[in-house]
């Protein structure tokens, strides 16, 4: 059994706006459908709603396609729910992010703000 409220968590922390616009259309779910005034509540929605539709373990999926992080906590998960619909290379993918192998060369960063404000010096 998954925990919404982490899985809605985990989707806001790995996609932003525009990720979850084109998310919601490879799901071919409308992005305008998903009423809320924060992406919080965006998420909220389109798991309430992929979870009506049966088809939650495609958000996981596509979750831990973005985020191989995520890999070992849903891969259990992703393979009773998904019985022989997961291809030989997701499945393969799953077992090394499960087991530890690397897929990318260095560890995922937090999105930071790095503009830098200066000011202006007023001249005599």
């Amino acid at each position: 059994m998954i925990n919404n409220v982490q899985l809605r968590d985990e989707l806001v922390l790995t996609f932003n706006e525009s990720e979850l616009r084109r998310l919601s259309t490879q799901l071919d779910i409308s992005y305008k459908s998903l009423r809320g005034k924060t992406q919080r509540d965006r998420f909220g929605v389109l798991i309430g709603r992929m979870e009506r539709l049966g088809r939650l373990p495609e958000l996981v999926l596509a979750l831990v396609t973005a985020n191989p992080n995520y890999a070992q906590k849903y891969r259990s998960y992703l393979e009773t729910q998904m019985p022989g619909q997961l291809d030989e290379k997701a499945k393969k993918h799953l077992i090394d992010l499960s087991q530890g192998r690397p897929v990318i060369e260095e560890p995922p960063t937090m999105k930071w703000d790095t503009q830098v404000r200066q000011k202006k010096e007023d001249s005599e």
